[in-house]
């Protein structure tokens, strides 16, 4: 027995429910074709989520206000995101077919199981969620791409402070993994031989952990000069993950077989040492100039991190957690670990940014100066050569593994074999561009574009 929930009503194509027996609950199946259609909106199928959903997905609703959606990889909070959008027209749609015709049978929450972890309840009279974006962005089987998330979440200090950096990091995002994978994904054996896309990789993670050992110092002047508790707990919280980022990219460099405990640090500098001082330094110059001053410009430089740091860098990391997923998956879940964090630390640093203009109204020209100062200064360093220079030695060792890269799409409907060094690292451009668009004008600091 079936229902069809016309298109001009929901995005969802197909609702069906079912009644086994008098006591049986409500069964409401989604396919993966909806979810993507919902969250990607757009018809066809996300890449980014093929293959991360089951065949189908579902909430039971018994006659009793309450549901639950089972744990099923990442597609559980996929789905929960349309939900939200959905929740008020399937109760309408449950209540009102109901062979028992009982409104209480229509849904008026929804409880999120996770195996092993206290369950997480969403409700309230108008059936919005209220939690459910706090799990979903920290969780490692629920958190959308780093771009997406970064440009379409809204979180908060007071909602990211020790407690939720306690509750939802270290099982959620990190899953007890102290090396950002777990043990049984390691490293490829040709990965671990000498060769372009060893040497690719390591340039890369080398010059990764040191530009979050550098952000790690620079965050404790924030963590020192945050203006209020809220604040100062989420600073503190990025600046352990921070550098906790350092440690898992340097720590990869000894997976690949390039160093050892004992001169791990000496290979780092090796690697990417000219690269720190031509691109890093002049950065972290310009960024400690403003805790330095006689008067510390506590949200000069939250907008600093989180524009001119993070927001430029962020794409790149994107760009290799994608294509680095069918070479080596060690590489690719440490960047994913990573680029969950600085959804976070994207989202609250805007936050923490608007509230100060929405107060401070008449601030907002002297920090639309300093953005702009602090883009000509990216404009100068070489950084854009130094993400080139590493996509041709990728370049190089892709095609030599065609075979084992096969038709994966390293976003929907380019194939990672097909694409250029100059494809990929305009794509990163252009998604560093979009994300710093979205996130100025979310603070109120638009004019920086025009």
């Amino acid at each position: 027995m079936s229902t069809r929930l016309p298109q001009r009503s929901v995005d969802l194509k197909q609702f069906h429910r079912s009644v086994d027996g008098p006591a049986a609950p409500w069964r409401i199946v989604v396919t993966p074709a909806d979810i993507y259609r919902v969250i990607a909106g757009r018809k066809g199928q996300d890449s980014n989520l093929r293959g991360r959903v089951p065949d189908r997905m579902e909430f039971r609703t018994p006659l009793a206000t309450s549901g639950t959606l089972p744990r099923t990889s990442r597609s559980m909070c996929i789905f929960a995101r349309a939900v939200d959008r959905t929740l008020k027209f399937v109760a309408r749609i449950v209540s009102a077919t109901s062979s028992r015709r009982q409104p209480e049978a229509a849904v008026s929450s929804i409880e999120m199981h996770s195996s092993a972890r206290k369950a997480f309840r969403i409700s309230d009279e108008g059936m919005t969620m209220k939690s459910l974006q706090s799990v979903a962005e920290a969780d490692w089987d629920s958190a959308t791409s780093l771009v997406a998330g970064a440009t379409s979440l809204e979180l908060t200090a007071a909602g990211c402070g020790l407690k939720y950096w306690l509750a939802a990091v270290p099982n959620g995002t990190l899953r007890g993994h102290v090396l950002g994978h777990a043990p049984s994904v390691q490293a490829p054996k040709f990965m671990r031989e000498a060769g372009p896309l060893r040497e690719a990789l390591s340039k890369e993670f080398a010059f990764r952990s040191l530009a979050e050992e550098k952000a790690t110092r620079a965050i404790a002047h924030l963590v020192a000069l945050a203006p209020s508790t809220d604040v100062m707990e989420f600073y503190a919280t990025q600046l352990m993950d921070e550098a906790r980022h350092a440690m898992v990219f340097r720590s990869h460099l000894i997976e690949l077989g390039v160093a050892d405990e004992d001169n791990l640090l000496e290979v780092v500098e090796s690697l990417a040492g000219d690269d720190r001082d031509d691109i890093l330094n002049p950065l972290e110059e310009f960024g400690l100039a403003l805790a330095a001053a006689d008067a510390p410009d506590f949200i000069g430089g939250v907008v600093t991190l989180t524009v001119l740091v993070e927001g430029v860098l962020a794409p790149s990391a994107e760009l290799s957690e994608r294509k680095w997923r069918p070479l080596n998956p060690a590489a690719a879940d440490i960047e994913r670990g990573a680029g969950i964090d600085e959804i976070r630390h994207l989202s609250v640093g805007s936050w923490i940014a608007r509230d100060h203009l929405r107060r401070h109204p008449d601030d907002g020209p002297r920090l639309v100066d300093l953005i702009t100062t602090g883009m000509k200064l990216w404009d100068e360093v070489p950084v854009k050569e130094l993400v080139y220079a590493r996509e041709l030695l990728f370049q190089e060792g892709l095609q030599a593994h065609a075979d084992i890269v096969g038709d994966y799409e390293i976003w929907p409907g380019r194939r990672l074999i097909d694409t250029t060094a100059e494809e990929r690292l305009l794509t990163a451009l252009d998604w560093s561009q979009t994300m710093q668009q979205t996130r100025l004008e979310y603070m109120g600091l638009q004019a920086v574009l025009a």
